[in-house]
């Protein structure tokens, strides 16, 4: 199967280097991620052993989604069941740049859709109860080319404590971090943005790196074209929090930096 594990924007050459080390085998880094062949005992492997990594993703597909019913039949060839319970709850996010399908909230209803039927054809019934655990599905769609995938492992405990007592320190007297915090805490007006489902995560470290990682991207948007406004600086910021990565092809410079 294949493995991909997110990271901070230019740390992708660390992370495959400990993949190597780890022998994992078709190691490759992209922008912001790492690719791997790798089985479930690799999943536990990565997880001890990764520094510089976040999470880890199992791929379940990669498909060519032009359109909406691309997509669609895409998501419903994927085997679903072999990893969500009939009572798994599978909330989607994901993000698109530079194809065709670029509305994320529309990709998000079209790939839950589809995940509904999968599962509910698999399991014999219309309504699915999502009342047990939760297997968050991601996708990305790069170019036209869609992947599925499926986050399946947390940081390790160590990583957590280490995390959050370096952030703490660094970051518990930043005036302007404390206060687009506790702005994002208490908006609630821009467009289809979850807060709570932010705020209100099982972990901390899992906020401060989603956090902390469009916190530089947008100073970097800041710096190289500027905002027009308090009001236009939180919505970037929001976007950025939603993980909206359309945002590139509006700020091509900040792909270069």
């Amino acid at each position: 199967m294949v493995l991909t594990v997110p990271c901070l924007f230019g740390l992708e050459s660390l992370v495959a280097d400990e993949m190597k080390r780890l022998q994992l085998k078709n190691v490759r880094a992209e922008n912001g991620r790492v690719h791997c062949d790798g089985t479930m005992a690799d999943i536990a492997r990565l997880n001890i052993n990764l520094r510089c990594g976040a999470r880890v993703l199992m791929e379940l597909g990669s498909f060519v989604a032009k359109d909406f019913e691309a997509l669609f039949q895409g998501v419903l060839a994927l085997p679903l069941e072999e990893f969500i319970p009939r009572d798994g709850e599978f909330p989607v996010k994901g993000y698109s740049i530079n194809s065709q399908l670029h509305s994320i909230p529309a990709c998000q209803a079209i790939v839950k859709k589809a995940s509904a039927k999968r599962l509910g054809n698999a399991y014999g019934c219309e309504t699915l109860p999502e009342t047990g655990s939760r297997y968050q599905i991601q996708f990305a769609i790069i170019k036209d080319i869609a992947n599925a995938q499926q986050g399946v492992v947390t940081f390790s405990k160590d990583v957590k404590k280490y995390m959050l007592k370096f952030i703490h320190e660094r970051y518990d007297n930043n005036e302007e971090v404390n206060t687009l915090i506790e702005i994002l805490k208490r908006s609630s007006k821009y467009e289809s943005f979850n807060f709570l489902e932010i705020f209100q995560l099982q972990d901390e470290s899992y906020f401060w790196y989603d956090f902390l990682n469009c916190y530089a991207l947008w100073k970097i948007i800041g710096k190289t074209y500027g905002f027009i406004d308090s009001e236009d600086a939180i919505r970037v910021l929001v976007r950025l929090m939603r993980n909206d990565m359309a945002i590139f092809t509006e700020y091509e410079e900040i792909t270069k930096k």
